[in-house]
């Protein structure tokens, strides 16, 4: 299990991985470079992403499609 200061930690860096373009999987690779394999499990790093979808497709919707950040 991450630390919750762990937890906030990946998100900054999953988020800088984002904004260079990367996929999830190129993302969760580069971060386990720097941080190691252990430091995340591709299980919670992918599930946690994809139990979010629906929340964050909801406001997509209210937002008529546009740009908003978190």
């Amino acid at each position: 299990m991450v630390l919750k200061w762990r937890a906030k930690f990946i998100r900054h860096c999953i988020r800088y991985e984002f904004h260079q373009g990367k996929s999830s999987a190129e993302a969760y690779e580069s971060i386990c470079s720097v941080l190691g394999d252990n430091v995340v499990s591709k299980n919670t790093f992918f599930a946690s992403g994809i139990r979010k979808l629906p929340e964050r497709w909801l406001k997509v919707i209210d937002n008529d499609g546009d740009y908003f950040d978190n």
